[in-house]
């Protein structure tokens, strides 16, 4: 860890795990309430976003870290 680098995909999956809870804990406060999906759709879209994006991110980081 020379760089740091590997710090920028771990925030983008804590992120997206927080963003997932989040919608859940939404989703069971909302339930049966008018537009009840929306604020689970809007929380769990960017989230499981940005999990896959620091997935995605983190082999690339990895590699350039190391050499």
């Amino acid at each position: 860890m020379r760089r740091g680098l590997l710090a920028i995909p771990l925030y983008l999956c804590a992120v997206g795990v927080a963003h997932i809870a989040l919608a859940l804990r939404w989703y069971e406060e909302t339930t049966g309430l008018p537009r009840d999906g929306q604020a689970f759709s809007g929380t769990m879209v960017p989230g499981a976003g940005f999990a896959l994006l620091g997935a995605v991110l983190m082999p690339f980081v990895l590699a350039s870290d190391r050499g």
